[in-house]
C-alpha cells in the first residue's frame, strides 16, 4: 500500500494544534529497534544506518539508542494522530465470534477511504471482554490473501485499555522502550466503530510476528517467536509450554528453547553474565529488565514472569526478550532489588557482576526519563487523547491521568534512592 488517504487521520477540533501534531510526528514517529550487537561472542553488527536521537544519552552495556529509519508502516504510529477504524461483520460472523472468540471470522476493516477483508478474533485474559462490551481485537490482513500487508504489517492489535483509566500507560511505556533501543512493538491510537456503533478509544499496537521481525532484525528475520504466559519461563520442563507465535525457519519447534533452558540450568552463577552475553542481545536485555523495574511494572517479566515474548535470531543464534502487555506499568515503587520472579532476572541477582550491570542499566534508564522528557511526551499524549477518553462510551472507569504523570516526575529520584540504600 502507499501513503494513507487524508481520511485515515482524524483530528479532533478540541485536540492539539496541527503544528503540535506535525512537530510531534516528525520527532516521534521514528521508533527504534535493536539489531544484534557486536560483542565478545563475535556476532557481527547489521549493516544499517543509524542516527542518535540524544547524543548526551549513553547507556550501559555498549551502544547508544539507535532509531531505525522510517518504514512504510510509520503513518499508523505517527505521534499526534488519533486514527479512525471501522469494523463491520455479517450477522452470522458476528454470532460466530461471540460463540468462539479465539477463531478468526471475516470482517470488513475500514481505514479512511480504504476497505480490507480481514480476519478478526477477540483477545485478552483478565482484560478480555465479549463483543457486546469493549472487546479487544486481533486483526489479520493475510487471513484471506497470503502475503497481503497493511502498511507493511500482517497483523495489528486493537487494545481496549479497559484496565487503564489513563489510557496512556502502554503508549508511554512502548515509546520509552523504542527510544532505548529495546526490541518492542510500536503503539498509536484509534477510535473504533463496530457495525456503525462507537466502541471508543483503543490502543493501536504492532503485533509481534514476522513483519515485526523484518523491521527490527532486517538481516536476521526468519527466527521463531515464543510467548510466555504467567508462570511459563526459562525453567526445566517449560519449553513446550511456550506458545509458538511463529516458527520461521526453525525445523523443529521448541527444540531451540529447550536447548536454551538446558544451557541456563547448567550455568553456574560465576559464569552467568558471560553466558548471557553469548546468548542474548545484552544491551537490549538489561534495558528491558531495567525498564520493568523503573516502570513499576507489577505484571511484567522481572517481577511476575509475565507479559513477554522471546525472539530467536537464527543467523547469529542470538535471543531477545520482548516486552508485551504494558497496561499495568506506572503503578508505583515496587523496589529495584529483590523478589525477581523472571528466571533471567533471578539468576542475575545471584551473580554480583550481573546485578551490578542491571543496577547500572536501571540508573541509566531513570536518567533517560529525564533527558528524553518522558513527562513532556506523556503530557502531550494526554492532550491528544483526553477528549476521546472522556467521550468513550464503553470505558469502565472515569479517565484519570494524574497518577501516571506524577509517577513519571517522582520515579527517577525514587530509583536513585533505592539504589543508594543497597
Amino acid at each position: 500500500m502507499g501513503e494513507p488517504s487524508r481520511g485515515a487521520e482524524w483530528s479532533r477540533p478540541h485536540g492539539p494544534s496541527l503544528v503540535l501534531g506535525l512537530l510531534w510526528g516528525l520527532g516521534g514517529c521514528i521508533e527504534t529497534g535493536m539489531l544484534p550487537a557486536t560483542d565478545s561472542a563475535g556476532a557481527p553488527e547489521a549493516a544499517t544506518s543509524w542516527t542518535d536521537p540524544d547524543p548526551t544519552l549513553r547507556l550501559v552495556g555498549g551502544g547508544d539508542p539507535r532509531p531505525q529509519a522510517p518504514t512504510a508502516a510509520d503513518p499508523l504510529f505517527m505521534e499526534g494522530v488519533v486514527h479512525r477504524i471501522d469494523l463491520a461483520f455479517e450477522p452470522a460472523d458476528r454470532h460466530a465470534l461471540d460463540s468462539d472468540p479465539r477463531t478468526d471470522v471475516p470482517a470488513t476493516f475500514a481505514f479512511g477511504d480504504e476497505r480490507w477483508n480481514v480476519g478478526v478474533q477477540l483477545k485478552g485474559s483478565f482484560s478480555y471482554r465479549p463483543l457486546g462490551q469493549k472487546a479487544s481485537f486481533k486483526i489479520d490482513f493475510e487471513e484471506f490473501e497470503e502475503g497481503r500487508r497493511f502498511y507493511g504489517l500482517q497483523r495489528i492489535t486493537l487494545n481496549s485499555m479497559v484496565q487503564d483509566a489513563s489510557m496512556i500507560r502502554e503508549h508511554e511505556a512502548y515509546w520509552m522502550y523504542g527510544r532505548l533501543g529495546v526490541p518492542a512493538p510500536r503503539h498509536g491510537f484509534a477510535e473504533v466503530w463496530v457495525d456503525g456503533e462507537p466502541y471508543g478509544l483503543y490502543g493501536l499496537l504492532e503485533t509481534i510476528d514476522g513483519t515485526w521481525a523484518e523491521r527490527v532484525y532486517p538481516d536476521d528475520a526468519e527466527g521463531p517467536i515464543y510467548e510466555g504466559g504467567y508462570g511459563v519461563d526459562l525453567e526445566d520442563g517449560d519449553a513446550n509450554r511456550f506458545d509458538l507465535q511463529r516458527q520461521g525457519d526453525l525445523v523443529e519447534p521448541w527444540s531451540d528453547i529447550a536447548a536454551l533452558i538446558e544451557e541456563l540450568e547448567a550455568t553456574p552463577p560465576e559464569d552467568y553474565l558471560a553466558w548471557l552475553e553469548l546468548r542474548f542481545d545484552t544491551p537490549a536485555l538489561f534495558r528491558m529488565m531495567a525498564m520493568d523495574l523503573v516502570l513499576g511494572h507489577r505484571d511484567g517479566y522481572v517481577k511476575r514472569k509475565n507479559n513477554f515474548l522471546l525472539y530467536h535470531g537464527l543467523r547469529y543464534d542470538r535471543w531477545a526478550l520482548i516486552p508485551w502487555g504494558q497496561d499495568q506499568t506506572f503503578r508505583g515503587n515496587m523496589g529495584v532489588h529483590g523478589n525477581y520472579s523472571g528466571e533471567l532476572a533471578a539468576r542475575c541477582a545471584e551473580s554480583v557482576p550481573c546485578q551490578r550491570r542491571l543496577d547500572a542499566a536501571v540508573t541509566d534508564v531513570a536518567a533517560a526519563w529525564e533527558s528524553l522528557d518522558l513527562h513532556g511526551h506523556a503530557a502531550a499524549t494526554v492532550a491528544l487523547i483526553e477528549a476521546a477518553c472522556e467521550e468513550d462510551p464503553r470505558k469502565e472507569r472515569p479517565c484519570s491521568h494524574s497518577s501516571v504523570l506524577e509517577m513519571i516526575v517522582e520515579r527517577p529520584d525514587e530509583v536513585r534512592a533505592d539504589l543508594a540504600e543497597e
